[in-house]
């Protein structure tokens, strides 16, 4: 059961309405020169990731924070009047239920199935640090999962301590802290050893110990008057209190301040009514989740051109009032690093053009374009091969939007991207259609349908695990000419009579033609068509991605029964022919992290009976599906000097999914 942990619809309810999102001026020549969600007024403030490197989170909850706003038919302002504060969804709540495996609260069939951080599985804080795609949000998304308000969930420690505050309030663990840091630094955490260590073996380890104080002085850490005969340990904590605190001493004492991120960053597993706090959701749920056409055209891994499908693709979404998340290489890698003199970003007027062929690194936000943005505005010697420019929000904090605690201090104040009049730093930038390192441009489409529908809603699902393969949002696709079907059978193992308002599949290719039907299973079923057909739905979707349908919950489902929905998807290919096709989310293995000493590996839950393939004429069950692994993928591993093996990638469920409610028609739970 998912809880309703918001007051966001209050103004929707006020109004009595919900306008879906204008269609119009998505077809070609009918785009103008410029556009920018700004002028619209649904754009939210600015924020700052610091001090985690959340920028994926960032740059998909601006994007959400944009479509929910156009849908609710208001500005900012004028939410801000009725409301009394800024529209503001809770980043640390995505990423830190992203990023996590789920437990028997949510799923005691698919518990542990999600992500894990190699290496890191005992360090709760190192989700805010280890990256991730977009396909992440709306994998967590779809299965009714948020997103929930910034003020349930704020992005800060338990505490809510800044870095100042921190220091001041915890010297010693600050320290401590510091010292670990360096000892990073130094090499010394990959031995196994610690400075004190090194220090207190100096008699049974000397070279180790010389050596250690010859780099200190070369590299002039340590001042040479502490030498290999007088050093304490004392010494070694003020060489990293100087280091790392006094640093942050002055930064903390400058305008420009960040919450610490020593302080406790967990969230509870249950609230203190012993609800699931993965579990809540806003009003707002997930209905499309879009994975749109590239934006480069790229051979051998070369960028060639710029993707006229993905341009129209995302000028498209920007008119209907939706925000677009894409990746790309950053020059920097947090808020106040250092803008590279000779890199990519022109600081004179804040235009970025990636111009040789590299990963991204950085996940922001579109939020309009400028196809007269002048070439000239690019780093000279550098520059693209014509004009044009996504206009893009930042999450590295400005001179325009911030917090200000009750002490003074300015959360997120940072001089850092275009002017405006006022010669003020606005946290946006331009970023030249010519860019070679753009990918993973997606949008999101949010309802509040199944709020409507009263009662109390659940989401039955076993795909919990996103991808975590390289630029490939859907993991494992299969495309043929004959027959295929995928299925999910659902059992109502409560004592509650659920109605169906919704279903939902996840797409592999664009404009692709969905058949759903359901099946009230009889009670010997050996495959997912064995009983009685309930329902049909035929759908279309222009893009890939994650894709819910309404119902009407006349369908229910008593104590007991199994439903089956089964999912048959087709696209027509370049020659005209209809193919077959399905999708799965797949996942390096921990096999395979550990062998590339990588940082994320999957693991997933496949139980009998959950998940269904028809192909060459009969139903398997995909507990014993031999898949095969992609040529593309067995090609990339075996570059990595790894023998190919189907252990080194996890496959998970399909991502077909029932939208229940129990007691429909009463007041949702508040």
């Amino acid at each position: 059961m998912k809880k309703m942990l918001s007051v966001i619809l209050a103004l929707c309810l006020l109004a009595g309405v919900l306008p879906a999102l204008a269609e119009a001026g998505t077809q070609d020549d009918e785009f103008p020169v410029r556009f920018d969600l700004r002028d619209r007024g649904v754009v939210t403030p600015v924020k700052i990731q610091s001090p985690w490197g959340t920028c994926w989170a960032f740059g998909g909850i601006a994007a959400a924070e944009i479509s929910i706003m156009s849908s609710l038919d208001m500005t900012c302002e004028e939410y801000k009047a009725l409301q009394g504060e800024c529209f503001d969804l809770s980043e640390k709540h995505l990423v830190w239920f992203a990023m996590r495996p789920i437990t028997a609260l949510t799923n005691s069939s698919q518990a542990g199935e999600g992500i894990y951080l190699n290496g890191k599985e005992d360090d709760p804080s190192a989700v805010y640090s280890g990256g991730a795609t977009i396909i992440y949000i709306t994998t967590l998304f779809s299965s009714g999962v948020g997103p929930v308000e910034e003020k349930c969930f704020p992005y800060r420690g338990a505490e809510g301590l800044t870095e100042l505050q921190y220091i001041q309030k915890y010297p010693e663990a600050a320290t401590a802290q510091a010292v670990e840091t360096i000892e990073g630094m130094l090499g010394l955490t990959g031995m196994g050893l610690s400075l004190k260590q090194v220090l207190e073996e100096k008699e049974t380890n000397p070279d180790l110990f010389t050596k250690l104080m010859d780099s200190l002085h070369a590299q002039k850490l340590l001042d040479e008057s502490i030498t290999v005969d007088n050093v304490t340990y004392g010494d070694m904590e003020n060489m990293c209190y100087g280091l790392v605190i006094a640093p942050q001493l002055a930064n903390a004492a400058s305008s420009t301040n960040t919450y610490s991120r020593n302080d406790d960053w967990t969230i509870p597993a249950t609230d203190e009514n012993g609800h699931p706090n993965r579990d809540l959701y806003s009003g707002f749920t997930l209905i499309d989740g879009n994975i749109l056409p590239s934006l480069t055209v790229k051979e051998d891994g070369k960028w060639v051109a710029v993707n006229e499908a993905g341009m129209r693709a995302v000028k498209s979404e920007l008119l209907k009032g939706r925000g677009v998340s894409i990746a790309f290489k950053s020059d920097q890698s947090m808020p106040g690093d250092p803008v590279k003199e000779d890199g990519y970003m022109n600081t004179d007027t804040w235009a970025h053009y990636t111009f040789n062929d590299e990963a991204a690194s950085h996940g922001v936000c579109i939020v309009g374009w400028d196809d007269t943005y002048s070439r000239e505005n690019f780093r000279e010697g550098h520059q693209p091969p014509a004009d044009g420019a996504w206009i893009v929000k930042n999450s590295w904090g400005s001179e325009t939007d911030c917090e200000i605690l009750p002490d003074g201090t300015k959360i997120g104040e940072r001089p850092w991207g275009i002017r405006n009049e006022e010669g003020k730093a606005t946290g946006y930038f331009y970023l030249s259609y010519y860019d070679k390192s753009i990918i993973c441009a997606e949008s999101m489409v949010f309802g509040y349908d199944l709020y409507k529908a009263g009662g109390d809603m659940s989401v039955w699902a076993y795909d919990y695990m996103p991808s975590t393969l390289d630029d490939d949002a859907l993991s494992m696709m299969v495309q043929e000419e004959n027959v295929i079907r995928t299925a999910n059978v659902f059992t109502n193992d409560s004592d509650r009579e659920y109605a169906v308002f919704g279903i939902s599949t996840k797409t592999a290719s664009p404009r692709a033609r969905v058949k759903y039907t359901l099946y009230r299973l009889n009670d010997n079923a050996q495959n997912p068509e064995d009983g009685t057909l309930i329902g049909k739905r035929l759908a279309y979707y222009e893009y890939a991605g994650f894709h819910r349908e309404a119902l009407n919950g006349t369908v229910t489902i008593k104590p007991g029964e199994r439903i089956a929905v089964i999912v048959t998807e087709t696209v027509t290919d370049k020659n005209g022919k209809e193919q077959y096709e399905f999708a799965a989310n797949q996942a390096y293995s921990q096999k395979y992290a550990l062998a590339t000493q990588g940082r994320k590996y999957g693991v997933s839950v496949v139980n009998k009976g959950e998940s269904y393939i028809y192909e060459n004429g009969k139903w398997t069950d995909w507990a014993e599906y031999e898949g095969k692994l992609s040529d593309a993928l067995l090609a990339q591993i075996a570059q990595e000097g790894i023998e190919p093996a189907p252990d080194l990638v996890v496959t998970d469920n399909f991502s077909i999914k029932l939208y229940v409610v129990a007691d429909a028609g009463t007041k949702p739970l508040q």
